[in-house]
């Protein structure tokens, strides 16, 4: 049995967001990831909240797996997506109802869950996420050499158990549309 998943990280700093997809292709015997595209933009001009750059990248995130699914909906059987994104902020408020949020989080927590339904979001460590590259630059010359770009992390050419778990289950009640929490994470 041939299982394909589309796997896209999401990252942001202070110089821009990026996002880069994959698609992994699961057989009984073998485990391959593929690249399929990548998008970065730059900070923009007006100043926002990291946590908030954190949500726009999921944005353009959500908006690229709906392109990569549409686009390979006719040739591959799809099975699962999933969403990585290093910031827990962010996963909490994608996680919760877009209703509770202010204007700015909540217009776009609904775009991602209209863009990207059934799509699993989960937490990446930022020394394991390959967007980072592309939120914060790279030499060409450097790129061409990065395995974590070109291949995803390691794990995700294992099985799932070896993938990063990190309990998210009740963090949203504490976290305001600014991004700012009171509650404590806990990794299983």
């Amino acid at each position: 049995m041939v299982s394909c998943e589309i796997h896209g990280f999401s990252d942001s700093s202070q110089i821009g967001y990026g996002e880069v997809v994959y698609l992994r292709i699961s057989t009984a015997s073998d485990i391959r990831v593929f690249f399929i595209c990548a998008k970065s933009r730059v900070f923009p001009t007006k100043r926002v909240s990291l946590p908030r750059l954190e949500l726009c990248a999921a944005v353009l995130l959500a908006d690229i797996i709906k392109y990569v699914k549409e686009l390979y909906f006719h040739l591959l059987n799809i099975t699962n997506t999933f969403a990585w994104s290093d910031s827990t902020v962010a996963l909490s408020w994608i996680r919760a109802p877009s209703s509770q949020w202010k204007t700015f989080v909540a217009n776009r927590v609904s775009h991602i869950q209209d863009a990207a339904p059934n799509t699993e979001w989960r937490h990446v460590p930022t020394s394991e996420n390959p967007a980072d590259t592309a939120s914060r630059g790279q030499f060409p010359a450097d790129l061409v050499h990065s395995t974590l770009w070109w291949a995803g992390p390691q794990w995700l050419a294992q099985s799932s158990a070896a993938w990063p778990q990190l309990d998210l289950t009740s963090t949203h009640d504490n976290t305001d549309d600014r991004g700012k929490s009171t509650f404590f994470y806990c990794p299983r």
